[in-house]
């Protein structure tokens, strides 16, 4: 009795295994037709791959001399913030600029990992004849990075949709005052009438040598921003200011501006040269006043009490790149007003 029972079982095990095998036999052979189909219809010819790789590496080619030009021009900002007497205003500027590049390179940073990561586990690592990835043609594992597969975590494409949109919101608002429009969207696809998500358009049905193509193209959006901002930059720093003394007016100056009958005026008459296109900034007695081609027009009320008194004035301009103060002193006489 217990052998038959023991057969009964093992009988049991058996059909149930023999399901299995052939559940497993006709899931693989619907998965092989499904693939052969996906692949036939979806995957890109081989010329259409060698063009790919060749866009990418003219691409990097590219950010090669971008990251050298955007070096190039803060060593030349330094140089005319130098030349320029080391002004607040031009330290400043040079602060601005390398956080600016800090935060870009922190972004070049994060696209760069994906493309590692993208090259060593979809496409198989790089091969060392052919200089690109061994899988060049791989859509599924690059699918399955960028995006996720479905029930799954979410791609690596959808942390760098929100990266690309916070840096770029950060140097619209941190260099409003240099830009002279804002920058478009590094995520922007489509036009305003028919407009695309970013991660589905980039990353969906894409082999990896062609998502890696469009991830070093957003690495020299990236970096044209960034030199358009240091350009801007350069532009508010001149590399030399000189001050040229260009217009010429003539002055008297009095000794007394009271005097009485019988005494002898003195005087002194000279030619004057001022700078015009130096903006200067003037002040009587600790407020501004209004200035036109350099000369400062000086206009107050007098007050009691009578007798004399004196007027303090101060002229600030920059001298290559220097502030310059000069202060005048001038005295004057408040007589009573005759009826």
């Amino acid at each position: 009795m217990e052998n038959t029972q023991d057969h009964l079982k093992q009988t049991r095990r058996k059909k149930r295994l023999r399901r299995f095998i052939r559940f497993a036999i006709v899931t693989t052979v619907m998965l092989l037709s499904v693939s052969t189909w996906y692949y036939t219809r979806f995957r890109p010819s081989t010329a259409l791959i060698d063009k790919f790789v060749m866009i990418n590496a003219a691409i990097e080619h590219s950010l090669v001399n971008l990251k050298d030009n955007s070096d190039n021009s803060l060593k030349m900002l330094k140089v005319s913030v130098k030349k320029n007497g080391n002004t607040r205003e031009g330290l400043d500027m040079i602060k601005r600029a390398e956080s600016l590049k800090k935060r870009t390179a922190e972004m070049l940073g994060d696209i760069e990992k994906i493309k590692s990561r993208l090259i060593n586990d979809a496409g198989d690592g790089l091969d060392p004849q052919t200089h690109t990835v061994k899988r060049p043609k791989d859509q599924f594992y690059t699918y399955r990075e960028m995006i996720g597969l479905p029930g799954g975590t979410k791609g690596m494409a959808y942390g760098l949709e929100a990266k690309l949109k916070a840096y770029n919101a950060w140097v619209n608002a941190e260099y409003k005052d240099i830009l002279k429009n804002q920058l478009a969207p590094l995520t922007k696809v489509g036009g305003a009438k028919n407009p695309k998500d970013f991660v589905r358009h980039n990353f969906r049905r894409k082999p990896i040598v062609l998502v890696l193509a469009k991830l070093s193209q957003l690495q020299n959006q990236v970096l044209e921003d960034e030199s358009q901002v240091l350009n801007q930059m350069q532009i508010l720093i001149p590399f030399d200011q000189d001050l040229k003394f260009d217009r010429i007016y003539t002055g008297v100056s009095a000794e007394r501006s009271v005097l009485r009958s019988g005494d002898t005026y003195h005087a002194t008459m000279a030619i004057a040269a001022y700078p015009s296109k130096t903006k200067a900034r003037m002040t009587v007695n600790g407020k501004p006043i209004k200035v036109e081609e350099g000369i400062g027009k000086v206009r107050f009320k007098t007050t009691y009490p009578l007798g004399k008194k004196i007027w303090k004035g101060s002229i600030t301009f920059k001298n290559r790149g220097r502030d310059t103060t000069f202060h005048i002193e001038k005295e004057y006489i408040v007589v009573p007003r005759m009826k």
